[in-house]
């Protein structure tokens, strides 16, 4: 064995090593920080197996790489297979890099300048919106351009009918990755081919190819034609420049090839030899292969901390497990970010009163999104249908749950989310045929097709499915007047369904917390009679606590409690407010500090603060 033989393959071995276990790290980042299942939640990528699905994908340039994109996507449902499905497309991704390094520099590349764009792809992947979709068509356009450079060598006019094949076939494939691919080959055949008039016909075909597809051959805009797959409107804080970036990282590669770059280069590093031989300073000798190693994954690791978007997770998360009633998670996770949004808080208050919280704890919460946190105005749930949608559902409202479940679908398509509500909707509504056509739709995903056939045979052959029960409670409970959900007047459509049924404790509850947050306590105490109805064997904290500011209204006669006593504990904690309040002449803002401290978790707390802040508002 030849001692280049012998050095070729421990470079070999050395690089195989390094990239095992830098993708190794990477792989176990995405599935145990990142989380894919939270990836699908955020983008809900929709995938059906049905010929009339393909085909809603191929009128459009770009739409061949969505679809496929989108079938890939579907593993993220799966946290460790849908890392290993992005991790694999990166790694695809990284050894195209390295190949198209080769072409460029004329040599086998054995550093690593080639894990560059997995650092950088490490960094969108963070952000949760970033499309699979992107980073195949980047693998796309590399693939097809390292295919093309086979040919360097060949005639001017082969190498042109080659290239514009290719660029039919990419552009209809990606439409950003033909742009990229046709830079790349008309700044190799100038720089490097020397070929100007060939390079220069490559960089007028990208400039003028998409316009001319979006006039003549495609119903697209001009944007999507030349852009689609890009989709830079999706991201947000500073990693928004990360797409040009990494774009631009290949084109740099090759200008860095010219005799001017090189010169450049030489001058730099003469000059900063000269600098630190001035400061008596020894120049840094020529990293060793390990030292390089080590640099990029702390450059990774410091990438990674940048750019992960822990709030979004967070957000995420809440929702995540709201919508498989993990309540006691729902509460983990929203702990300390009950003020980071309102949706945060609409979950967190779900899942107080699934978990028999609600009329107790709801204010060891900051409550500052008032109705908005507990059943979503109006504004919200055009932002959120499918939220308003699910606790609508929760409350017996079906046809409010139908009528936003239906406007989420209008809007985002049809997901497997918004598909099985819609489908609940009407088997609860007894129109089982339209269930069943919407089952028709559903059975095709790939993920929902087992669900989809558990209520197919619960409409056949009455087999119970797993939400059987729950289906019966709303059943028990579910509005039997048509009345309008009216968003603008929550307390009457609460004072509604309670009135179709008595036993509605989540309708019940719903109301108080309302009339609470909006300090209407006159419809509070007119409800108060309704806790013998539904079983309750105490008076709820919080009630009691509205109930003691309500006795102290001035001229306000005596109240009855309908046979509910009050916790002794509740009235000294009543006491020991007003005697702080007292001691600061009544002024709120003077007693503010020393309140905070011991009645933050009480509805006084909540009451004296919203009339701080209206009384701020006012001037």
């Amino acid at each position: 064995m030849t001692k280049k033989l012998q050095k070729k393959i421990v470079w070999d071995l050395r690089t195989s090593a390094f990239g095992l276990i830098f993708f190794a790290i990477y792989y176990f980042y995405i599935w145990l920080r990142i989380d894919p299942a939270l990836i699908y939640q955020s983008q809900e990528p929709v995938f059906y197996a049905t010929v009339t699905f393909l085909k809603e994908f191929l009128d459009y340039p770009g739409g061949l790489t969505d679809y496929v994109s989108a079938f890939l996507s579907q593993f993220h449902y799966y946290p460790s297979i849908g890392a290993l499905v992005i991790v694999a497309v990166i790694w695809l991704i990284s050894l195209e890099s390295r190949r198209f390094l080769a072409s460029v520099t004329g040599h086998r590349q054995d550093g690593l300048a080639y894990l560059v764009p997995a650092v950088l792809l490490l960094m969108l992947h963070s952000q949760y919106q970033y499309p699979l979709s992107a980073s195949v068509g980047l693998l796309v356009a590399l693939v097809f351009h390292n295919r093309y450079v086979r040919f360097a060598s060949r005639p001017a006019l082969l190498r042109a009918g080659l290239f514009l094949s290719l660029a039919v076939v990419l552009y209809y494939l990606a439409p950003v990755s033909f742009l990229l691919y046709a830079l790349l080959c008309g700044l190799g055949e100038i720089l490097i081919n020397r070929s100007m008039p060939l390079g220069f016909f490559y960089l007028l075909v990208a400039a003028v190819g998409p316009y001319l597809a979006a006039d003549y051959l495609f119903i697209v805009s001009t944007q999507q034609a030349y852009f689609h797959l890009l989709r830079l409107e999706q991201f947000y804080r500073p990693v928004l420049v990360i797409p040009y970036v990494l774009y631009l990282l290949y084109p740099l590669a090759i200008l860095g090839t010219t005799d001017t770059a090189r010169g450049f280069y030489t001058a730099a590093m003469k000059k900063a030899a000269g600098w630190l031989s001035q400061v008596k300073v020894s120049p840094p000798g020529r990293l060793t292969y390990y030292q390089r190693g080590v640099i990029l994954l702390l450059a990774t690791c410091a990438a990674a901390l940048f750019s992960f978007d822990r709030s979004a997770k967070t957000f995420l998360l809440v929702e995540y497990y709201a919508r498989r009633g993990e309540w006691q998670q729902v509460l983990v996770e929203a702990e300390g970010h009950f003020s980071d949004h309102s949706l945060i808080a609409f979950h967190a208050n779900r899942a107080l009163y699934h978990t028999g919280r609600l009329s107790e704890d709801m204010f060891s919460f900051p409550q500052i999104f008032g109705v908005d946190g507990l059943l979503l105005s109006e504004g919200s749930g055009g932002l959120f249908p499918m939220q308003k949608s699910e606790v609508l559902f929760e409350l017996g409202h079906i046809n409010g749950a139908q009528r936003w479940a239906h406007e989420a679908h209008s809007i985002v398509g049809d997901t497997p989310w918004i598909l099985q509500r819609i489908v609940l909707v009407y088997i609860l509504k007894d129109r089982h045929q339209v269930a069943r056509n919407y089952l028709g739709i559903l059975k095709k995903n790939l993920l929902f097709s087992g669900w989809a056939e558990e209520y197919l045979r619960y409409l056949d052959e009455g087999d119970p499915p797993a939400m059987y029960r729950e289906l019966e409670r709303l059943r028990s409970v579910m509005a039997v007047s048509d009345f309008l959900p009216d968003t603008t007047r929550p307390a009457a459509a609460l004072e509604s369904l309670l009135k179709d049924n008595k036993h509605n404790r989540m309708a019940f509850e719903y109301l108080m917390a309302y009339c609470l947050l909006t300090g209407d306590l006159d419809r509070f105490y007119r409800n108060i009679e309704r806790l013998k109805d539904l079983g309750y064997s105490h008076l709820p904290r919080h009630y009691q606590e509205a109930l003691l500011t309500y006795m102290m209204v001035p001229g306000r006669p005596d109240i009855d409690l309908y046979g509910w006593n009050l916790d002794p504990r509740t009235v000294q904690r009543f006491e020991d407010f007003s005697r702080i309040l007292l001691r600061h002449g009544q002024n709120r803002e003077a007693a503010w500090d020393e309140i905070l401290k011991t009645h933050i978790d009480t509805y006084w707390f909540y009451n004296m603060a919203i009339a701080l802040i209206n009384k701020r508002a006012a001037g």
